[in-house]
């Protein structure tokens, strides 16, 4: 995938902006406020159809504006497509070449790996954040597994509603609740095949950099080693006595208590859960490798390099990880666009376009 210009009207600071990317490494450089990261927000907004950081695209339109508008041209799979979004502050308008799509539509159909500052978050926050984290990359790696997750989360939240009602019958809720164990199945399954593809893809970016490394340099790749551990109770949907035992005990407390809205994604640095073991910098280096693992991870299921962007996210870090970076980001083929406020060592990257706010 490649994304080749935007044009930007009413996002935040962004009144009027036409954007020219190239192939490779595109480097945005400004200083703070000027609209780097609004940048990333409309490539996300045009091709997701929602907001990267907020929950209400509303928020991102201009001040002095009534609507925000973001056009791009992609090219895909050797196809080149215009995707337009506009939104007035109450409805959402999004057109492919011209013809005016819905919002599932665009479900996996432009895959996006993006970090953003606000992704540290994922190391070390709450469970709810890795458990989206994988959710996304799971829609952009394989779409089909939107239908399992529709599924599962309408029965989830059909099942929530019975259960806050004070005299729901066992009978009425185990309706929702057989619903909600047959997809979860399949929710599972696809996300466990994630997780192991998206460790093989760490452990072979991990090996690239050990053998192009000194000895010394060798040795520090080793120390930063990271691992993906999804922590589920797949193992318990298919044993009937478990399924009714919980749905009674589901029945007592008036809570859902089983399914993969409950699972535990744990990202592991040196065999040690990174929430209490990993400083800033080693946060922020995990965080990018297991991105660009799930960028290989799409690459290789569907025969298209996603988009890569990281916003300030080589900012921090010391020369040794920076480098590392550098290093493993140089040998990949995705389009890659990094924003920064003053660091310009990545415009010898790969000859980076380097685009100034």
């Amino acid at each position: 995938m490649r994304l080749s210009s935007l044009t930007i009207k009413n996002l935040r600071s962004l009144v009027d902006k036409d954007v020219k990317l190239v192939d490779g490494f595109n480097l945005i450089v400004g200083n703070n406020g000027v609209g780097k990261t609004s940048i990333i927000e409309s490539i996300y907004l045009v091709c997701k159809g929602k907001s990267l950081l907020t929950t209400q695209i509303k928020g991102l339109i201009n001040f002095n504006a009534a609507y925000l508008s973001v056009k791009a041209s992609i090219e895909l799979s050797g196809v080149m497509s215009e995707l337009f979004l506009s939104y007035d502050g109450k409805s959402r308008y999004i057109t492919e070449n011209k013809e005016e799509i819905k919002l599932q539509e665009l479900v996996g159909a432009y895959p996006l790996v993006t970090v953003v500052p606000g992704d540290l978050q994922l190391i070390k926050g709450e469970p709810e954040l890795r458990r989206r984290f994988l959710d996304r990359g799971l829609l952009d790696a394989a779409p089909q597994s939107l239908t399992p997750y529709l599924e599962y989360s309408s029965a989830l939240k059909n099942k929530r509603a019975l259960l806050r009602k004070e005299a729901v019958s066992l009978s009425a809720l185990a309706a929702w609740h057989d619903l909600m164990i047959a997809s979860a199945g399949q929710f599972w399954h696809l996300k466990l095949e994630l997780v192991d593809e998206i460790n093989a893809e760490l452990n072979a970016l991990f090996q690239s950099l050990r053998d192009n490394s000194s000895s010394a340099r060798a040795d520090s790749v080793a120390r930063l080693q990271a691992e993906v551990v999804l922590i589920t109770d797949y193992d318990k949907a298919s044993d009937s006595n478990f399924l009714e035992e919980i749905l009674q005990e589901e029945h007592t407390r008036s809570r859902v208590l089983f399914g993969p809205h409950r699972d535990r994604l744990q990202i592991s640095f040196r065999s040690h859960d990174s929430r209490e073991f990993a400083s800033q910098g080693e946060s922020k280096f995990t965080l990018i490798m297991v991105n660009l693992a799930v960028a290989r991870v799409i690459a290789k299921r569907r025969a298209i390099n996603p988009l890569i962007m990281l916003d300030d996210m080589l900012g921090e870090l010391d020369k040794n990880r920076k480098q590392l970076l550098i290093d493993t980001i140089s040998q990949l083929s995705n389009q890659v666009i990094f924003t920064t406020a003053d660091d310009l060592s990545l415009v010898e990257l790969g000859g980076a376009n380097v685009i100034n706010l």
